[in-house]
């Protein structure tokens, strides 16, 4: 989800008229933010009009940028064939979703990288708005009590609507000699009330979504969108791969993308964006073919 802050801005981006601010324009992608990064929303806001994920952890700026970019295009990271999988991102879709970012860096400049990121920025007032997963919203209840915003999916496109989910279970040993314990403790911690203490506690959010969580919404109403929006009709909830090459590939994706993100000479320059795809593409292959995953 992204995150918006301010009355200013929910003015600006026009909450509550449609499922998100961030749609289409002309075809592509779009947020309403401004273009001057040093003055985004003039008297609330300053340096950021989205902050963009360009820096960071691998695995944290590749989900960033499946998400606010690829998807909303329709390019997916790898793809079936023939029982195994190939690199899907070097075509068109691929290179519009690093086109975006680099105008957003070079063009319309609403992110920069000499200014603060993340949750910090956004609880300093530094970034309008941001995307990031549930936790923010006990984040900001500790370190920015006061701040005024809320919550909004991520932008719709030509290609598709949707986020990126990182499903995690609980699992049983198969040498396990209480499975019968384990397995009733399992489903207790799957249950109504653990649900929602898990949600309110750590702030990622349950995987049972038709549990009544109101009690929680009325002290953080901002996480009633998560649970909401994925349930709602059009919106997909993406997936990692289940198999022992994703995090690699998705981490060297992320070192290449970051390398571009920092090449101004992009800007306006199809054909270096598509070599840097191409190239980064290859290597998403080359990887699988390491792993003896490649599809031809």
């Amino acid at each position: 989800m992204d995150y918006y802050g301010g009355p200013v801005a929910r003015k600006q981006l026009d909450i509550g008229s449609s499922d998100t601010p961030c749609t289409t324009r002309n075809g592509q992608p779009y947020c309403p933010t401004a273009k001057n990064s040093e003055i985004v929303i003039q008297g609330y806001l300053t340096r950021a009009g989205l902050d963009y994920r360009v820096m960071g952890g691998g695995a944290g700026t590749s989900q960033k940028y499946w998400c606010q970019a690829m998807i909303p295009y329709g390019a997916k990271v790898i793809e079936p064939v023939g029982g195994k999988w190939r690199a899907a991102y070097n075509n068109e879709a691929g290179r519009n979703a690093l086109k975006m970012y680099i105008d957003a860096l070079y063009k319309d400049k609403v992110v920069a990288f000499d200014h603060k990121h993340d949750a910090e920025a956004f609880g300093l007032g530094i970034s309008a708005m941001f995307q990031r997963e549930a936790w923010v919203v006990g984040y900001l209840e500790k370190e920015a009590p006061k701040l005024n915003y809320g919550v909004f999916p991520m932008p719709k496109g030509p290609g598709g609507w949707g986020t990126v989910g990182n499903t995690m279970g609980l699992a049983l040993s198969k040498s396990s000699k209480v499975k019968k314990e384990a397995l009733a403790f399992a489903k207790w911690m799957l249950d109504g009330p653990q649900s929602v203490f898990q949600y309110d506690y750590t702030g990622w959010q349950p995987f049972p979504t038709a549990y009544d969580y109101s009690s929680l919404y009325k002290k953080k109403p901002a996480l009633k969108d998560f649970i909401e929006y994925s349930n709602k009709p059009g919106h997909t909830v993406y997936d990692y791969e289940n198999m022992p090459a994703i995090s690699e590939v998705h981490n060297r994706m992320a070192e290449r993308i970051m390398a571009a993100f920092k090449r101004a000479d992009l800007k306006d320059n199809a054909q270096g964006i598509a070599k840097v795809v191409s190239e980064a593409a290859e290597e998403t292959n080359r990887i699988l073919a390491d792993h003896g995953m490649l599809g031809k």
